[in-house]
């Protein structure tokens, strides 16, 4: 099972990799012991990346960060760099207009991860 961080807890995950301590623990402590699949969207950090920047702090910190939770072995993170495959799945899909574009790329993603193709137009 997988979950995909929305941008807000993407950002305090990448704090609670640094040892602040924030709302999202459980997500951090869940991928810490191999518990859930926790999912980052580089799309999202990016987005985290230049409001930091715009608040006058480099963005050197918070990308150091971000790819150091790969080299971690103890813990359960993927970065979705929006590869082929992912946005192959997404153009499979019909775009749902009622929700905003980090909800529904949050919800392909973890079904995608999910294996939910039943839910697609084809696969």
């Amino acid at each position: 099972m997988g979950h995909c961080l929305s941008k807000s807890e993407l950002a305090d995950f990448i704090n609670e990799s640094a040892g602040n301590s924030t709302e999202y623990t459980s997500w951090y402590s869940h991928a810490n012991s191999w518990g859930d699949e926790t999912i980052g969207m580089n799309y999202f950090v990016v987005q985290i990346v230049l409001a930091h920047i715009k608040d006058g702090h480099s963005g050197d910190d918070l990308i150091s960060r971000y790819f150091a939770l790969n080299e971690h072995e103890s813990i359960w993170f993927t970065q979705e760099e929006l590869s082929h495959d992912f946005v192959e799945y997404m153009m499979m899909n019909t775009r749902d207009r009622s929700v905003s574009l980090e909800e529904e790329l949050i919800d392909l993603r973890e079904r995608m991860g999910n294996y939910k193709y039943d839910q697609t137009i084809r696969y």
